[in-house]
């Protein structure tokens, strides 16, 4: 299933060094692949980044939202995504595995944006919009090249190969990694010799959304 086309014209070309941080996305416990947590199953809310339907990040969700500042104001060109598979595989349950990546092309300052669209609701939200208007910006990310693989095809974090990208403690959901450009360049090419699953992603999400849709119209 093709990603949606969105409208580029308001975002800015960006620029920036070759190197990529790692960060943990918490993926499902109901599918082989190993997408984002569309169903709330670790009750944190609906997760919609990263966005692989538009090829954002942060731009339909608040997500992370230090971290896309810091990835613009450091000029770091890639984000590589790694969970902790708890998926329909058995054989990779438990596995720190990194699961793609995306290149950094476009950014865009969402802030007024994300401040029209949460402005109005309670609770949570409270506390994202207290942190927004302590910013300057809040960048969104747009790639022309994001790509994810299966479990089968992901790369395996073994603490061994963890200490060589720089980590000094154990691996956790807090894990995030700062890699030089010649180990970036290692997995995006790694990636890139792999069959490309991110329809199969957007088509998984779709049919959660489809799903959610179905539960709460008998709510109703």
């Amino acid at each position: 299933m093709p990603r949606t086309k969105i409208d580029l014209s308001q975002w800015q070309d960006f620029r920036g060094k070759d190197e990529g941080v790692l960060i943990h996305v918490n993926s499902s416990r109901e599918a082989i692949m190993p997408v984002r947590d569309a169903l709330d199953e670790y009750r944190k809310g609906r997760q919609t980044e990263p966005n692989y339907e538009t090829g954002t990040f942060g731009l339909v969700g608040p997500s992370m939202v230090q971290l896309r500042n810091s990835l613009v104001k450091n000029k770091k060109r890639y984000i590589l995504f790694g969970t902790i598979y708890e998926g329909l595989s058995e054989a990779h349950k438990g596995k720190f595995l990194v699961t793609g990546y995306m290149r950094i092309d476009k950014v865009l300052d969402v802030k007024k944006l994300h401040l029209r669209r949460w402005a109005l609701k309670n609770g949570e939200a409270d506390e994202l919009l207290a942190r927004y208007f302590e910013m300057d910006n809040c960048w969104a990310l747009y790639s022309d090249d994001m790509r994810f693989v299966s479990p089968e095809d992901a790369i395996e974090l073994t603490p061994e190969k963890a200490k060589k990208w720089g980590c000094k403690s154990k691996l956790n959901k807090q894990t995030r990694l700062n890699l030089t450009v010649d180990q970036t360049h290692e997995v995006v090419e790694y990636f890139k010799s792999k069959p490309d699953q991110t329809e199969e992603y957007i088509a998984t999400v779709r049919e959660f959304a489809e799903f959610l849709k179905e539960e709460e119209t008998e709510e109703e």
